[in-house]
């Protein structure tokens, strides 16, 4: 998952620099792909014993990854849309940064 291996470095190097709009923008982007990578619970096979909690996680390829992250820059976007009489308010402002982060994956 080369996009996925990409926005983990960045988010390593933005907690380094101390960017937090960045860190939080990158981290909430990898848990809403982490989680559509879990396995619903219909799905599970029942197990007993040693790993009966562990289960293999969906791999997503990288079209379904850029879809999220599609889907994440469209939420900001109708956030943005919402606000489109106040964007001098500062979060306005973070939004708009925020969308900026997430489509720089998707371009």
């Amino acid at each position: 998952m080369e996009i996925i291996t990409t926005i983990q470095h960045d988010l390593l190097v933005a907690r380094k620099a101390g960017d937090q709009l960045q860190t939080q923008t990158l981290q909430a982007l990898l848990t809403r792909i982490t989680n559509a990578e879990a396995v619903s619970a219909t799905d599970m096979q029942p197990r007993t014993g040693v790993g009966a909690t562990e289960v293999t996680r969906k791999q997503l390829s990288e079209e379904e990854v850029k879809t999220i992250i599609r889907q994440e820059k469209a939420e900001i976007d109708e956030a943005l849309t919402s606000m489109a009489d106040h964007t001098d308010h500062p979060y306005a402002q973070e939004l708009q940064h925020k969308a900026t982060i997430i489509a720089a994956y998707i371009s």
